[in-house]
């Protein structure tokens, strides 16, 4: 199980990321 809770902690660093650069995207060009 451990080996699938840091893949989803991975999975969620990513999404937090994209998250942020897409939000910075939007600010950037309003």
């Amino acid at each position: 199980p451990e080996l699938i809770i840091k893949e989803i902690e991975k999975q969620r660093q990513d999404a937090n990321e994209l998250g942020w650069k897409s939000i910075r995207f939007r600010q950037f060009f309003d």
